[in-house]
C-alpha cells in the first residue's frame, strides 16, 4: 500500500508522448499570447496619441524625420 502511494506521488520516467504533449501545450499558450498581443496592442492608444501631439518634424541632413520634443 505504501509503495503504491509513493509511486503515485513520484512518477518514474515519463514517456516521450507525455513530454511532447507538455511541450506542445506550452508552445500553444505562447503562440496564443503572441497572437493576443498582435490583435490587442500592449501600448495603449492614448499614449501613442499623446506622443503625436508633441511631435515635430526635424531635419537631419537632407531628410525630415518625426521627433518628440520634450522640454
Amino acid at each position: 500500500m505504501s509503495l503504491e502511494q509513493f509511486r503515485f506521488l513520484i512518477p518514474g520516467f515519463r514517456d516521450i508522448i507525455e513530454i511532447l504533449i507538455v511541450a506542445e501545450t506550452f508552445a500553444f499558450v505562447a503562440l496564443g499570447l503572441l497572437l493576443f498581443s498582435k490583435v490587442f496592442p500592449l501600448i495603449p492608444l492614448f499614449d501613442i496619441k499623446e506622443g503625436m501631439i508633441g511631435r515635430a518634424m526635424i531635419k537631419i541632413g537632407r531628410r525630415s524625420v518625426p521627433a518628440s520634443i520634450r522640454e
